[in-house]
Parts: C-alpha cells; sequence; structure tokens
C-alpha cells in the first residue's frame, strides 16, 4: 500500500510539475502511470475526457462508471505539438493484445486525457456528440483528411497511405498489426480488392498551428474478387503533424470496430 501510495503521489507531481512540454515528459508520464496501471488513467481525467472504446461509440468520461484499469501498458512513441499544449503516447496493451493511443491536453502545469482510444473493450453510453468546428485551422486538417479518403477511394489504400503517411508515422491494425510508411510503398498498387472509404466528423488543432487529431467513421469492404468477406465498420483516430514544407502528414493512425450500421 505505502509503494503505491508513493507511487501515486510521484505521478501527481509529475503532473503538476512539468515544466517542459516536450515529447520526454509525455513518455515518462504515460510509463509512470503504467508502473500503477490498477489506477488506470484516474489520476490525469477529467469529465470532459473522451474514450475511444476497442469495439462501440465514443463517449465521454462522465457518461458512465466504465472500467479505467485495462491492465500494464507499454508506451511505445510520443509526439507533441511545438506550443507544448497538446501530445500523444501510443503503445501496446499487454493483457488485452493491442495497441493503444492517448491524446493529451496540457491545461497551465497538467496533462489530462483529451481522448483515450482503446483502453476500454465497450461502453454502454449513447454516442458522443461532436460540437460544431469553428476554427479555420480545424477546417484545412479536415479537408486534408478528406483528399486522403478520396486518394484511397481512387488509387488504393496503401498508395494513399503511403502519400499522406509522415517518413517516421505508424498506424496500427487489429491485433499485433503495425505499418509504416515503407510497408505502404510496398503494397502500394497491389491493395485494389480492398476499399476503404472514411469521413472525419471532428477535429483539434493545437495553437502553434503545426499538430492536429482527426476523429471520424470509415467501412472497409472488399470489391470485385473478393465478396466473401464481411464489411468492418468502426471509428478511427488520426494524429497529424505538419512537415517541413508545411503539409499535413499522419504520426499515428488506428482505430475500432464497429459490426453493423453506424
Amino acid at each position: 500500500m505505502k509503494r503505491q501510495l508513493a507511487l501515486l503521489i510521484s505521478i501527481l507531481i509529475s503532473l503538476m510539475c512539468c515544466s517542459r512540454p516536450d515529447v520526454d515528459t509525455l513518455y515518462e508520464l504515460d510509463r509512470r502511470l503504467s508502473a500503477q496501471h490498477r489506477l488506470g488513467l484516474l489520476p490525469v481525467l477529467t469529465a470532459t475526457s473522451l474514450f475511444l472504446p476497442a469495439s462501440g461509440h465514443p463517449a465521454c468520461c462522465s457518461a458512465e462508471p466504465f472500467e479505467l484499469t485495462p491492465g500494464p501498458w507499454q508506451v511505445k512513441g510520443a509526439a507533441a505539438a511545438r506550443s507544448g499544449e497538446m501530445g500523444l503516447t501510443w503503445g501496446w496493451l499487454f493483457d488485452k493484445q493491442r495497441h493503444y493511443a492517448t491524446l493529451w491536453r496540457r491545461h497551465g502545469d497538467a496533462w489530462t486525457v483529451e481522448l483515450q482510444m482503446n483502453f476500454i473493450d465497450t461502453l454502454s453510453s449513447p454516442a458522443w456528440t461532436p460540437p460544431p468546428v469553428t476554427d479555420a485551422r480545424v477546417h484545412a486538417l479536415l479537408a486534408a483528411d478528406r483528399a486522403f479518403a478520396a486518394m484511397a477511394d481512387t488509387a488504393g489504400m496503401a498508395a494513399a497511405f503511403a502519400v499522406f503517411i509522415a517518413d517516421n508515422g505508424v498506424a496500427v491494425g487489429s491485433g499485433t498489426t503495425l505499418h509504416r510508411k515503407d510497408d505502404f510503398i510496398t503494397r502500394a498498387g497491389t491493395d485494389r480488392n480492398d476499399r476503404l472509404r472514411w469521413q472525419p466528423i471532428y477535429g483539434r488543432v493545437a495553437r502553434s498551428g503545426d499538430f492536429g487529431f482527426t476523429l471520424g467513421r470509415y467501412t472497409s469492404a472488399p470489391v470485385a474478387g473478393g465478396m466473401e468477406s464481411p464489411d468492418t465498420r468502426g471509428y478511427y483516430l488520426s494524429v497529424w503533424r505538419k512537415n517541413a514544407s508545411g503539409v499535413w502528414r499522419f504520426i499515428f493512425d488506428g482505430g475500432n470496430t464497429l459490426p453493423g450500421a453506424l
């Protein structure tokens, strides 16, 4: 008990004293939370924290008392906006054998969860309703995501991902599946029997304008020659950063599954 209390205190201190809004700070915060995984994300949740379960609709943290302790996890990567008020950590859930992603928002000197993907298996709450987007920078990011989707529809998924993924980006699939830029370059033009379509429904951009995320709905269905496979539907999360040319490229892409109509 004393050891658990000491770990919790160290987490709370790190939340209040992280004056460096950088990648190392977020990486270390996520690592400390995993070390005390029985608390889950409780020390860093707010009433507006959003959860995207492994199967189901997104819902706010305050919507229902759902399970917040997914078991131990290992952080694999982190990124942050230049302005330091928005960031990402992603990694691996050992017990559930799947990847996760956590989007962070910095309020004053404390990091809190803005959106968490895949810690929770499912939710029974009503689907979260995204607020209207009024920021022109967010509209520009949503437009980039739509251009990404349009290219996937015409040129194939791998060809589109090879263009829109950042050089150090990662796309996670079900289970242990993990793809990087070279994987999509190799596969480009070979996946024309699979059709992946998506539409963003919400997004946010950091004050610095270089970092943001989009959240949306997708469908994946085979075309001619592959009709024996069922459609897959769900929600996706893409985290974006502008490259040296000021062009949006995603650094993380993942999602859940939702059988049936969305």
